[in-house]
């Protein structure tokens, strides 16, 4: 499973600057780059991702291989619990995202269809009334009397 986790972003340069700054401790460096993976992948991976949580803990502990002791097992399993979470969170936010711009777009739809009926709805009043001004005019009566 964990292995799906880790295909998912196998070419991404995104994760080997992960791993790398994993190796080095550095966990700020790795919540940048795993909040831009997830404004990048889908949330399906995120999904996976915070479902698999453990298993890819005992991943990163096992890429980590911490000699300097700047954190220890529990220090890595809450930082990557944050970063899983805002990264689930991002996802959640795009999912929100991509249904209201669904939403707008119908509503768009729907308004040029509206003013395309509107504009035709005028066209045939102005014809109308043109049609009957010059009726009228022929007759030498104002088109607001007809």
């Amino acid at each position: 499973k964990t292995q799906n986790f880790l295909d998912a972003y196998a070419n991404s340069k995104i994760w080997d600057s992960c791993i790398s700054n994993i190796k080095k401790c550095n966990f700020e460096e790795v919540e940048k780059k795993l909040a831009i993976s997830a404004a990048s992948t889908s949330s399906s991976v995120a999904t996976y991702a915070m479902r698999n949580r453990e298993s890819v803990t005992h991943e990163l502990e096992s890429l980590a291989v911490i000699t300097s002791g700047a954190m220890d097992a529990q220090g890595i399993n809450d930082r990557l619990d944050a970063m899983l979470r805002y990264q689930g969170h991002m996802a959640q936010s795009f999912v929100k995202l991509n249904d209201r711009l669904d939403s707008l777009l119908v509503m768009l739809s729907r308004d040029i269809e509206h003013r395309k009926a509107q504009d035709l709805i005028n066209e045939k009043a102005a014809l109308v009334y043109f049609n009957g001004h010059e009726k009228a005019k022929s007759q030498h009566v104002s088109p607001l009397l007809d």
